[in-house]
């Protein structure tokens, strides 16, 4: 907290906290950190500043168990219960984790294309928009088919509500694989972004930290987005935003990505994060997002 502080009085500057800084400014002034541990806490706090991002994704991948439930309830569903399509998102994330592991990344890496975190993020985003704006899609081709069209299951027009639009439920399935594959690439590189960012002492906070918008986002997607969900043209209108923003506010940080994992730990480590270290951090954020899957 010191760190901060001393970098508050100074103008909101970190660098000013860094003892070969003090040495000059203050000279009469001695810490208990190096340089290395304000640089650390630098990078953290980059990190933090990505997570908060994440309530957007939140947002809306809660209208999986939301609105897209609902719209299911006005499709022909063929006997199956409208709320059972959901199922399709953890088998899909399940089919994704391993080949995006074992196929994808490795394949990239032979041909030297490097797909660091914030671009798996990114590509993250863009799909989980691409499968909100298909959604809208498939609620505006409800609303063009018979029997009720922009009223599905009026009483006047669906028998009492038995007979939902022409259009199958199963129009559904690529929205959930499309926020099946936006998981596993931006909620993953989220959690390998803030195990590898933060200082060994302060992983469990920076991860607390990258956790807790989901509860802001699901939040937020159940009270603000059901009302804008109803049409089409919203849904539009936020698939673009939602790209645009995570776009403009999270390509910097690829540029100094490699910097970033060049920084030595406090006890005197390197954090250098070479390509089989990576893996492994992969497959520690893999099998936390696999096991969080299964408590959801």
């Amino acid at each position: 907290m010191r760190v901060f502080w001393v970098g508050l009085k100074r103008g909101c500057n970190l660098d000013a906290a860094k003892p070969s800084v003090l040495a000059r400014t203050h000279p009469a002034t001695t810490v208990s950190w190096d340089d290395a541990f304000v640089e650390e806490l630098k990078r953290a706090l980059v990190a933090c500043s990505v997570f908060c991002v994440f309530p957007i994704f939140w947002v809306c991948y809660g209208q999986t168990n939301s609105n897209l439930v609902s719209q299911a309830a006005t499709m022909k569903t063929y006997g199956i219960p409208n709320d059972m399509m959901g199922c399709f998102n953890p088998i899909m994330v399940l089919t994704f984790l391993p080949t995006m592991e074992k196929v994808v990344y490795p394949t990239l890496r032979g041909f030297r294309l490097s797909f660091k975190p914030i671009s798996r993020i990114t590509a993250g985003f863009l799909v989980m928009a691409c499968a909100i704006g298909y959604s809208a899609g498939i609620q505006d081709l409800i609303y063009r088919l018979p029997p009720c069209y922009e009223h599905p299951l009026s009483r006047y027009c669906s028998d009492g509500g038995r007979t939902p639009n022409d259009v199958s439920v199963f129009l559904q399935v690529p929205v959930y694989t499309m926020t099946a594959l936006s998981e596993v690439l931006a909620y993953v590189a989220g959690m390998e972004y803030a195990y590898t960012k933060a200082r060994k002492s302060m992983r469990s906070v920076v991860s607390a930290l990258f956790s807790s918008p989901a509860h802001r986002g699901l939040n937020a997607g159940h009270h603000a987005l059901t009302r804008s969900q109803k049409t089409p043209r919203s849904s539009r209108r936020l698939c673009l935003v939602t790209a645009v923003f995570v776009l403009a506010r999270l390509g910097k940080y690829n540029k100094i990505e490699e910097k970033m994992n060049m920084l030595n730990s406090g006890d005197g480590e390197s954090t250098s994060v070479n390509e089989d270290a990576q893996q492994t951090q992969i497959a520690r954020s893999v099998r936390r997002c696999a096991s969080s899957l299964e408590i959801r």
